[in-house]
């Protein structure tokens, strides 16, 4: 014999289970924008240090050139 006032709220359940599956998918969005950000600021640093490292070669030559 079933007891009907224990019966569970399955409406309940499906909105927690949907406000986790928001969560996961929000954090999931997260992190693939922080890796993306990452990957920019790498590339710029790159670019960056790309760009010095051909001024400190010019400068090099212009002392060698000025001795």
């Amino acid at each position: 014999m079933v007891n009907r006032n224990n019966r569970f709220n399955f409406r309940f359940d499906i909105d927690k289970l949907l406000l986790i599956g928001a969560f996961f998918t929000l954090a999931n969005d997260l992190v693939k924008l922080l890796i993306t950000y990452q990957i920019y600021c790498d590339n710029n640093n790159k670019k960056n240090n790309q760009g010095l490292g051909e001024l400190i070669e010019e400068e090099i030559i212009e002392d060698a050139d000025s001795i």
